[in-house]
């Protein structure tokens, strides 16, 4: 059983480090949306602001460029995405092994106390039958 209480601790230390790995994971991912926002949000003030004016024949170029940049980092997000997925399925996948062993050890559990049980109820029904056994012979 010690061997499975070291798996145990094994497997929780694993889910550990996919949990952190999918934390960071998702605090890149909000890291990338927030930069989309702010790329787009700075390119619509841009727009409003110079519209009408010299510069206007510039803000093309900005655009193309923001929309590139924001184009680039969705990709990045949908493979964040993939890799988020994929270390949810490990999760689940050592999460549901250390639940196999922690019920393999209940078990084992079980069936030692149950064992101690029936010896105790043999050694119990003995006395009993060598109690009789005195009392009808001193009879």
């Amino acid at each position: 059983m010690k061997s499975l209480h070291l798996l145990i601790k094994i497997q929780k230390k694993n889910l550990e480090n996919f949990i952190t790995k999918r934390k960071l994971l998702e605090n890149n991912k909000e890291e990338k949306t927030l930069e989309i926002f702010n790329r787009k949000t700075e390119l619509q003030n841009e727009l409003l602001k110079h519209a009408t004016s010299e510069y206007a024949v510039y803000l093309d170029n900005f655009k193309k460029t923001t929309d590139k940049i924001c184009n680039k980092l969705a990709i990045e997000i949908i493979n964040i995405n993939a890799e988020i997925e994929i270390l949810e399925e490990q999760i689940r996948e050592i999460f549901s092994e250390i639940k196999k062993f922690e019920i393999v050890i209940s078990n084992r559990k079980k069936e030692i106390i149950k064992k101690e049980n029936e010896q105790e109820i043999k050694m119990l029904d003995e006395c009993a039958l060598l109690i009789r056994g005195i009392k009808n012979h001193s009879n």
